[in-house]
């Protein structure tokens, strides 16, 4: 990755095989590990600015999102009392080869935004506000640092 954050995709299908065959993990494998229906997705995108995350789900035309999705969504972007804790869900319709956005969406808060008709540079410019928004809050530390958190127990 560059100084800017530009990360293009690196693989080439050409010379190594499909990305999805060849770099993707086979996610079902795991359908066992969770009850009923779960199982892991995809991430489209993701950005974490001091502790909070900025995702993005990518759907393709007339793409629709799954119910599991939205509930997701919503738990992600809201704390107990349903207020917003600062992250956010873009979630495109569009073209992924051109990057033409059709329209687009956003859950902040635990509720899904109203789908508005827009293009690429309409949804940087919101992807953009968030970052800024981000930027000016306070760093979030853990207390006593790493200890006890995760591995590092």
């Amino acid at each position: 990755m560059s100084i800017n954050g530009f990360n293009p995709l690196r693989h080439k299908c050409d010379k190594s095989g499909c990305f999805n065959e060849v770099r993707r993990p086979r996610i079902e494998e795991f359908a066992e590990c969770f009850g009923g229906s779960n199982n892991f997705g995809d991430c489209d995108g993701m950005v974490e600015k001091k502790g909070k995350l900025c995702m993005l789900e990518w759907k393709g035309p007339g793409g629709e999102l799954a119910g599991g999705q939205i509930i997701a969504f919503e738990h992600l972007t809201m704390t107990d009392q349903s207020e917003s804790n600062g992250n956010v869900v873009f979630v495109v319709e569009g073209d992924p080869r051109t990057m033409i956005v059709t329209r687009y969406c956003y859950f902040w808060g635990g509720r899904q935004q109203e789908w508005v008709s827009g293009n690429f540079e309409k949804l940087k410019v919101l992807v953009s506000s968030w970052d800024q928004w981000a930027s000016r809050l306070a760093f979030p530390r853990t207390p006593g640092g790493l200890d006890g958190v995760g591995y590092y127990k």
